[in-house]
């Protein structure tokens, strides 16, 4: 659910009552007293849905392109600050949609099909919380697509949708299209295939063999900068940690892109990309690959750690688990196949153990798992080249 609280201190004071503190916002904690006199007024801005961020359980799959959109993920007026001229918005996403019903089996929801949907999704500034497009919404990035592979051998299964840069200046408020206090950033999906007949839908987030419904499988957060603030710090490494990832039946993660910061403060935000290219060529089968990315207490870490979640939001977790499945034949994951990941924490307090300052590391990891096939000891995957980890730390304070 998302938070009420916002990021950093506001530093605006009464300027007739000395003793009188008012609470600054910051991102998923109770409010703080304002700064003393003199402190610069507050410039960055950040907000996440956190998890359990999905609307809606399904997605009709219609037979022409935008035909019934939906908003999947919301964050409103009650989130946002009013918009002022100079501002710069950024949106970052993730969304998993999952195809079902390939089977007349327990786990089919909906009506049976046999086709591959396409799935779309667009991030818009918009009027209101159920407004997907039109006169009352603005493009925040261009439109996101996958063909979502429904037929066996080479089937999916889940796709993921992933928006890292999605900007937008705000040069004049009174332009956008909703009052520079009531606009709400939605995150909008949707379903085709000129094949599907009512009742075919595609699941957010993925079915269980039961027929019930798993989510928590994605996020959307918003940065947002006023003019003249500080140019967030840039870290970036291509240098894998590992190469290889096992591939096992169990929930075995493996870390695979690697930060350090050695002295994160509060107050201080993280944001998150990372592309990582995975090829099942070492495995005759068909693989599931998921990914995430953490806050840890080492650089080969595969799970945010105590310490992780004391000092930073979220419990240190940039992202919710989500993936799909990488195919040896033709789909929207052909090998080597391409995860991309999206999300940021708040620093909470200084990591520190015994009293000293300790380093913290954001880390992407991986875990990957046989489908339709049982693994051999010691089968792996690959983890190739032109992958990257970046991280942007907004200092608040």
């Amino acid at each position: 659910m998302a938070s009420r609280a916002w990021l950093t201190r506001q530093g605006l004071l009464a300027a007739a009552v000395a003793s009188c503190a008012v609470a600054s916002a910051s991102l998923l904690q109770p409010e703080q007293p304002l700064a003393s006199r003199g402190e610069p007024a507050q410039t960055v801005f950040a907000k996440t849905t956190g998890g359990g961020a999905e609307r809606i359980d399904v997605l009709p799959i219609s037979r022409r392109p935008e035909q019934e959109p939906r908003v999947v993920m919301s964050l409103g007026p009650s989130d946002l600050p009013a918009l002022e001229p100079g501002d710069m918005l950024e949106a970052l996403a993730e969304v998993q949609v999952t195809t079902t019903c390939v089977d007349r089996t327990e786990r089919c929801i909906g009506r049976p099909y046999s086709f591959s949907p396409y799935a779309s999704a667009k991030l818009v500034l918009a009027a209101g919380k159920g407004v997907t497009g039109g006169r009352g919404a603005v493009s925040l990035a261009r439109p996101k697509s996958v063909h979502c592979g429904q037929r066996r051998p080479h089937r999916n299964h889940h796709c993921v949708l992933t928006f890292q840069h999605a900007r937008k200046r705000v040069l004049n408020p009174t332009t956008l299209p909703c009052p520079a206090n009531g606009c709400f950033v939605n995150l909008v999906i949707s379903a085709y295939n000129p094949e599907a007949v009512p009742g075919n839908v595609m699941v957010v987030g993925a079915d269980r063999p039961d027929g019930s419904i798993l989510q928590d499988k994605g996020r959307l957060s918003v940065v947002l900068s006023r003019q003249g603030s500080a140019a967030p710090q840039h870290q970036r490494t291509s240098r894998r940690v590992h190469g290889r990832v096992p591939v096992t039946r169990g929930d075995d993660w493996t870390s695979i892109y690697s930060v350090k910061f050695s002295n994160l403060r509060r107050g201080d935000i993280l944001v998150a990309v990372a592309k990582q290219r995975t090829s099942i060529s070492p495995v005759p089968y068909n693989v599931f690959v998921g990914s995430r990315i953490i806050l840890a207490g080492r650089r080969d870490a595969a799970r945010a750690n105590r310490l992780s979640g004391r000092v930073s939001s979220l419990s240190g977790q940039f992202t919710e688990g989500n993936g799909f499945n990488c195919t040896h034949g033709r789909s929207a994951y052909r090998t080597p196949c391409i995860s991309r990941k999206a999300g940021l924490i708040e620093i909470r307090r200084p990591p520190r153990r015994r009293g000293r300052p300790v380093p913290m590391f954001v880390n992407v990891v991986s875990h990957l798992r046989p489908k339709l096939a049982a693994p051999g000891a010691g089968d792996y995957a690959r983890v190739l080249s032109r992958g990257a980890l970046e991280v942007r730390r907004y200092r608040t304070g």
